[in-house]
């Protein structure tokens, strides 16, 4: 039955539904491992996503109403298999929108934990993101960290 949930959310919200599902999935992820979980890992992570490809026109309740499903999903289902079922539907340019937006969430003090970078390293890989570009996505999250920037 989640193919009808999916069909439903996206004639009401529109086709960047899921793909805002999936990467606020990834961000969750390691807001989890920061030691962000729950309500508070999911605010930031509605707070901090702006602009992503693929995600126009998608409003504040979209973007909540895709935050709640993706934390329910990694409650229901489990880390791995929500982390392999978005890593599934993204393109290059979403998962390195996803992994901005999980390097900006996971530095909201400034930097990455180390557990919180224990599971980011292997999810970028995961994602096709090699290391150099890795270091790339987190100088340009520190960036926009620094200057409160609340687009990704």
């Amino acid at each position: 039955m989640p193919q009808f949930t999916d069909l439903r959310a996206v004639s009401r919200h529109g086709p960047g539904f899921l793909t805002a599902r999936d990467v606020m999935s990834v961000a969750m992820i390691v807001a989890d491992a920061d030691g962000r979980s729950g309500e508070d890992g999911a605010e930031r992570v509605i707070e901090t996503l702006g602009a992503l490809p693929g995600l126009e026109g998608l409003d504040r309740d979209a973007i909540r109403v895709a935050g709640q499903q993706a934390s329910e999903g990694i409650a229901r289902k489990g880390v791995e298999a929500v982390f392999s079922d978005a890593a599934e539907r993204m393109d290059a340019r979403t998962a390195n929108a996803a992994i901005l937006l999980a390097c900006r969430v996971a530095m909201t003090d400034g930097e990455i934990s180390a557990d919180g970078d224990a599971v980011l390293r292997p999810m970028a890989r995961r994602l096709g993101i090699g290391r150099s570009r890795l270091e790339a996505i987190r100088v340009l999250a520190a960036r926009r960290e620094a200057h409160g920037e609340t687009r990704s």
